[in-house]
């Protein structure tokens, strides 16, 4: 299976994604099926809240975070570039990572997600 994206925090095929350093305390990848994505949320990590975001385990949104040390540090120059992602499965908990390049894993799954899955520019989850 060739790899559309791939980083220190994830691997992108045609049609299932590898989140590295996910489970706890484990740290063995998930694969999530790219059609069991409903909804998408990405965001800078420079400006995304601290609220919704964890270093790693499940956060007060209801988000299951996997590993990224850096995620939670104040905006440093460091950071630039690296996102945060939310997906919604369908499952009650939802799944956050990091990647490092935003823009070259975004444009590696729009051009792989089904019209009906909603992505979303920010994370605003309560």
């Amino acid at each position: 299976m060739a790899m559309l994206y791939e980083d220190e925090f994830v691997r992108l095929g045609q049609f299932t994604l590898f989140i590295k350093n996910y489970q706890f305390p484990t740290k063995k990848s998930k694969a999530i099926a790219l059609e069991a994505i409903n909804t998408l949320w990405f965001e800078e990590q420079e400006t995304c809240t601290k609220v919704a975001t964890k270093t790693w385990g499940k956060s007060s949104a209801g988000i299951f975070w996997a590993l990224d040390v850096k995620r939670c540090l104040p905006a440093s120059p460091r950071l630039g570039g690296k996102w945060n992602i939310v997906l919604d499965v369908g499952a009650k908990m939802r799944v956050g990572f990091s990647v490092v390049n935003g823009d070259d894993f975004m444009d590696a799954m729009r051009t792989l997600l089904d019209y009906h899955v909603v992505i979303v520019n920010y994370i605003n989850l309560p």
